[in-house]
């Protein structure tokens, strides 16, 4: 957006002659919105300014009022309603209507409001974007050939706007969520080596309830009836209803008996509405992503009601959903099994997105957030980063591990899940141990140090911003899950896309058993984990292992040998007590359970 300044005749002539004149009254401040610029863009090939007419769907969130008091809920674990948090920190209705009077007045056209007046959803061509918010937009390709748009610029925004926006989320199109799943499909480990004995090979639920202790959970008769679990998805699974009873026939076989109910409501787009995916990769992903989602959190509390809102989009359109779940809590906890580095959202948008997690954590709302599959990002940043949300303080970050079982299910032990690959044969010599996959952690680059991080053994005490994961499951995807999709079984699923949805199904166990106890659901769990014994946890410890299995080269070709590094993620490592890779450990169920259950 070039902007032209023109200045009156009868101004040239009072600059002429050396004199001075008043600034017109109608003239406005100009306030800059720090750091809303895309970041990471230099990464990318710049094709020059966007088409003027070109449309642009984007989401301007307000500021929330009174923080420091809301701060002081937070920090004292007080829960709050949806109504009470309006009246004390949304922002108020004269002010979230005058900026949807500017936006109307700017062309722009008002596709919905929020009811905690958090967040307006409008739609307007690039030039009226860049006109109404001051700033420039590009067209930018990645080294695949796609393009996205982006600001190069920050926000330079005038009334009403200029006290009331925290910032947007549309503008920038390299914020674009990623599912974090993987599978083995293809590969196959009867040839030579084969696959180690210990491995965990979770064909269905009752192996991993075994090797993390749940049975004394469902013998106290607790199965997460009463709860509601909110899967949050982009594009879903046209099968996913019929695939939920494929898989309590076939994988799960019946086995909380023949009465187990398959409480599944699917809240989709409107029709017409919902986009079209890239490519039928990014199709099959998000697909894939459901079946699991939905499978894992049901086989782990069957007895809870499975939410899945199924968004029209894979931008906007996803904390749109979670904002709607949050303020009208429709649940008492929600998986996110997806994300996207830090460094492609701007320090704006984050902290904007994090008012509506902080309105979730002060009603005691549990948001669950896969934090990667990518490690540390570095192969595919060049530097370290995080995912988000998974590094919002008011998540609770979930990381993975590979998970090895003695012959009964029981428990043996596992490490952080990270591997690297090379091709094992032939004159092709691929990089030594180069990384394949794993999961994600680190250091916030934007978000504060929480109270209930600090004096945790393992987390280091200079560092004064949010480290991630909190807790970890089982991810990797060849000691990993089966699932159904289009109703065929499918094994060696993975991904900490499983352990976001198995824990939130696990926070349904304990809140149905506080709600027993107390009358109350949970507040926000954080703290409380933190807080916990360390004999609650699995503390996953360091290990590798080598082995061999056999895939294709390239879609379509003969299987040759690769040799696979086990416990090798990136800089990430599990060690004593909190871990960058693990967080917390995994969960002994029935201790996290019983904890939880009985908490103030």
């Amino acid at each position: 957006m070039k902007k032209k300044y023109v200045l009156s005749s009868a101004m040239c002539v009072a600059l002429a002659l050396g004199g001075s004149f008043a600034i017109p009254s109608f003239a406005q401040s100009t306030t800059v919105i720090p750091e809303s610029a895309t970041p990471g863009i230099s990464n990318f090939t710049d094709l020059g300014e966007a088409s003027p007419d070109a449309t642009l769907n984007v989401n301007f969130y307000m500021q929330l009022q009174n923080k420091n008091q809301l701060d002081q809920v937070l920090a004292s674990h007080k829960k709050l309603t949806a109504a009470q948090f309006h009246s004390q920190f949304s922002p108020k209705g004269n002010d979230y209507h005058a900026v949807v009077n500017q936006l109307q007045n700017a062309g722009l056209i008002v596709n919905g409001t929020t009811d905690n007046n958090l967040v307006i959803d409008a739609s307007g061509t690039v030039a009226q974007i860049e006109s109404v918010l001051g700033t420039d937009i590009h067209q930018f390709q990645d080294s695949s050939g796609n393009t996205f748009l982006a600001n190069t610029t920050d926000y330079h925004v005038t009334g009403p706007l200029a006290n009331h926006l925290a910032g947007t989320s549309g503008v920038n199109q390299l914020a674009t969520a990623k599912p974090m799943i993987k599978s083995t499909e293809g590969t196959d480990l009867t040839i030579g080596q084969g696959k180690p004995s210990n491995f965990f090979d979770g064909n269905n639920s009752a192996k991993i309830q075994q090797a993390y202790n749940f049975s004394p959970v469902y013998k106290s008769g607790l199965d997460g009836a009463g709860q509601t679990i909110a899967i949050v998805d982009a594009y879903g699974s046209p099968t996913i209803q019929s695939d939920l009873q494929t898989y309590n026939q076939k994988v799960e076989q019946g086995a909380f008996g023949a009465d187990e109910p398959l409480n599944l409501e699917v809240m989709s787009p409107p029709p017409g509405q919902a986009k079209q995916p890239v490519n039928s990769s990014v199709a099959a992903d998000w697909a894939g992503e459901t079946s699991m989602d939905v499978e894992l959190a049901h086989a782990v509390a069957p007895g809870a009601k499975i939410l899945l809102v199924v968004t029209k989009d894979d931008g906007n359109s996803l904390f749109i959903a979670v904002n709607k779940l949050i303020d009208k809590e429709l649940a008492n906890q929600i998986s996110l099994s997806w994300g996207m580095p830090e460094e492609y959202i701007s320090t704006s948008q984050k902290h904007a997105v994090d008012q509506m997690f902080a309105q979730g954590a002060a009603e005691g709302i549990n948001v669950f957030v896969s934090s990667g599959d990518d490690g540390d990002f570095s192969k595919q940043l060049g530097q370290t980063d995080v995912s988000f949300p998974a590094s919002d303080p008011n998540v609770i970050a979930v990381g993975g591990t590979s998970l090895f079982t003695n012959s009964d299910n029981s428990y043996q032990n596992e490490f952080e899940w990270g591997a690297t690959n090379r091709w094992a044969g032939g004159i092709l010599q691929l990089p030594k141990n180069a990384f394949w996959m794993g999961t994600g952690g680190g250091v916030s680059n934007v978000f504060a140090k929480p109270s209930w991080q600090t004096g945790v053994q393992g987390l280091d005490s200079t560092i004064s911003h949010r480290q991630l994961p909190d807790v970890a499951f089982n991810s990797d995807p060849f000691t990993g899950f089966s699932i159904v999709q289009n109703g065929v079984v499918k094994n060696g699923w993975g991904g900490t896309s499983d352990a976001a949805p198995q824990w939130a199904a696990i926070c349904a166990l304990a809140n149905q058993g506080h709600m027993q106890k107390t009358g109350s659901p949970l507040p926000f769990i954080n703290p409380l984990l933190y807080s916990m014994n360390t004999s609650t946890f699995h503390d996953v410890q360091h290990d590798n292992l080598s082995y061999f299995f056999w895939a294709p080269l390239f879609p379509g070709g003969n299987a040759k040998p690769w040799n696979v590094l086990m416990g090798a993620d990136s800089s990430l490592q599990a060690g004593p007590g909190w871990d960058d890779a693990t967080g917390l450990g995994t969960p002994d169920v029935s201790s996290v359970v019983n904890y939880l259950a009985n908490a103030n």
